[in-house]
């Protein structure tokens, strides 16, 4: 299954999953995928299990049973449009817990 993050985030946007019915297994995956040029925990590769167009930026595969995770958003502007200061390289989806 795969999951697409948002197109056009802003820095705080939260997103929180949980498996509930412990349907992942080591061959069962939720594969989340962020748009172009995005990396999620500082990454922009991917598996290629997945390939769907408009996402190409990073991926996060997960096949842990009854798994839950949140990830948030640091961009490169705050929600009133000044600068975040954060490099390109810290820029995209980070994992917030597991």
């Amino acid at each position: 299954m795969a999951l697409k993050l948002p197109a056009n985030p802003i820095t705080g946007d939260m997103i929180r999953i949980i498996d509930v019915g412990g349907n992942l297994t080591y061959d069962t995956s939720l594969i989340i995928l962020a748009p172009d040029d995005i990396a999620i925990q500082g990454d922009t590769t991917q598996s290629g299990q997945i390939e769907i167009t408009g996402y190409g930026g990073g991926e996060l595969v997960v096949q842990t049973p009854n798994a839950g995770l949140g990830l948030v958003y640091l961009g490169p502007f705050n929600y009133d449009g000044t600068s975040t200061g954060a490099a390109d390289s810290l820029q995209g989806w980070w994992l917030v817990e597991i």
